[in-house]
Parts: C-alpha cells; structure tokens; sequence
C-alpha cells in the first residue's frame, strides 16, 4: 500500500478538503485533523489532513504509515480509540512523540470508519492541552467529530470514484419523518437514550428504528446513516 496526499482535492462544487478540515479544527478548538480512506481494490490510502507539509514529507519519506497505529486500528476496529492506548504500539513514539518538533500533539483520539462495501478509513483529530482539557474536550464533542467523521468519509470516498453522489441510489422518500426526526437529532450528538425521552417513546423502539433508517441507508450506524442524510440534503 502506498499514500497518496488528496488534501487539496475537493468534492464536486466543495471547498478542498484541506480547508474543510482547517475550517472544522477552527470551530471544534482543535490543532489538527486529518482522514484515510482506503478503497477495495485500491492500493493506495487516500490521506487528507491540516498537518504541516515538513511532517507530511517527514511522514511520508520515512512511510510512517507501513506501522501507524491509527491505521491498524481503523483495520482491526470499529470503536472510537484515544491516542493514549495505543502508547504501547510499535509506530507510537516515532509518530506521536518524535515528531512534536513539527507541531504534532500526542493529545488525540482516533474515529474508525467502515462502509458496508468493504471501503474503510480513519479520522484523527489532536490538540496540544492538558490531558484534563483533553478530557473535557472529548466528553463534550466526541459525538460531533465522529458524526463529522462519518460526513466526511462519504465525500471523500465520492471524489475518488468520480462521483458527485456518495449514495445516489438510495432513495431519500424510504425514510419516514419519523426516521428522518431521529437522525436529525442522532447528527445533533443525541444518544439513543436522549432520542427517545425527547420523542416520548422507548429506547427500544427508538434503536429499532435508527436501526432500519441505517439499513435504508446503506449504513453501518445510525451516526453513519445521520451524515449520509444531511450528506444528501434530508435535513
């Protein structure tokens, strides 16, 4: 597998994604984010990132990416992953830690993602803090980087096959208001439990729910169907 730096690419009528993802840092208090996506039958990991470009050569002339634990943990996982568990990974210090003097925060949390297809990639955002800031910051906006995430992976995934719609066959009418109402608000950061208090209904029924809005969107979650939607305008 080999990398290949898409930052300044951009989905059709979009900004480059490079000033997307500076744009999101900016809004969300972070240093830095950056995306990896990778494509069946595709040797190449498509990366785009806010990092500066001497880590980018660094990174890349020394293929920091072949032992890159945020990788191996998009591959392996589907769980969200704080920088701080994987200290005990190979690739940990000489991507984390020596590479500091280029500006590179050891403060960050990795967001796999997967799509039904085989398609799979991983979001990364870090900060320089205080691990108690960085605690705070998590507790409150992990929801929205992971939605975020989700958003972002589509689109990517859309310009490099060429298209203009990442789900241009799923059929935005097979939502109901209902299912449409409860990924609005999953895009919002709602818990399943917080959807249905506000909805006045069970949890039961609201995860059966999110659970058949994913599948009208070839989704693998409910936070994946919720960036697809607003991806296609349903909200």
């Amino acid at each position: 597998m080999v990398i290949e730096d898409r930052s300044h690419t951009a989905d059709t009528g979009a900004p480059a994604f490079a000033e997307v993802l500076r744009d999101f840092c900016q809004r969300m208090d972070l240093d830095h984010a950056a995306l990896g996506v990778y494509l069946p039958g595709d040797e190449k990991l498509h990366a785009y990132s806010t990092y500066p470009e001497d880590f980018l050569k660094h990174y890349e002339e020394s293929a920091l990416w072949e032992n890159d634990p945020t990788i191996d943990c998009a591959k392996n996982s589907i769980l969200p992953c704080d920088l701080s568990r994987m200290s005990d990974h190979d690739g940990f210090i000489p991507i984390f830690v020596d590479s500091e003097r280029f500006g590179i925060p050891r403060n960050g949390m990795s967001f796999p993602i997967h799509a039904p297809d085989g398609a799979w990639g991983v979001f990364n955002v870090l900060k320089k803090c205080t691990e108690s800031e960085w605690n705070r910051l998590i507790a409150r906006k992990a929801p929205n980087f992971h939605f975020f995430a989700m958003h972002l992976f589509d689109s990517a995934c859309s310009s490099i096959r060429g298209c203009s719609a990442p789900v241009g066959d799923v059929l935005p009418a097979r939502l109901t208001e209902r299912e449409l109402e409860m990924l609005r608000r999953v895009s919002q950061g709602l818990s399943s439990a917080q959807i249905a208090h506000e909805m006045k209904t069970s949890q039961r029924i609201t995860e059966q729910t999110l659970k058949a809005a994913a599948l009208k969107m070839q989704a693998v979650s409910p936070e994946h169907a919720a960036a697809r939607a607003e991806g296609l305008g349903l909200f």
